[in-house]
């Protein structure tokens, strides 16, 4: 889990810097963080750090086994377009807790 976290903090470090605006605490946070996870990762047993050495490196076959293999970029059209989002946003709206409560408020009156 600390290497996980680990590669994310420094993930973030990254996209940080590709940002125009930047928070309060965005340089500061994801460092701190990968410090976090380093004296994580450095007070572990030497068993542990095998394991997980392991477990880590019999990820990576796994993952280039099952990631796709076409292009998915068609796919992209599909969830960021407008009439997608209106379709889904039509589609939530029937579904919302409030429209059960104005059903029974037009019940009532």
């Amino acid at each position: 889990m600390a290497f996980s976290f680990l590669v994310t903090c420094i993930a973030f470090t990254v996209i940080a810097k590709d940002k125009e605006k930047r928070l309060w605490g965005q340089g500061i946070l994801p460092w701190a963080g990968v410090a976090i996870c380093l004296y994580l990762l450095w007070s572990t047993g030497p068993f542990d750090k095998i394991i997980g050495t392991l477990v880590i490196l019999a990820g990576i076959p796994i993952y280039v086994f099952f990631s796709p293999k076409t292009d998915i970029y068609h796919l992209k059209e599909l969830f960021v377009s407008e009439n997608a989002i209106l379709v889904r946003r039509m589609a939530r709206q029937h579904r919302f807790l409030a429209n059960l409560i104005r059903i029974l408020h037009q019940i009532v009156e």
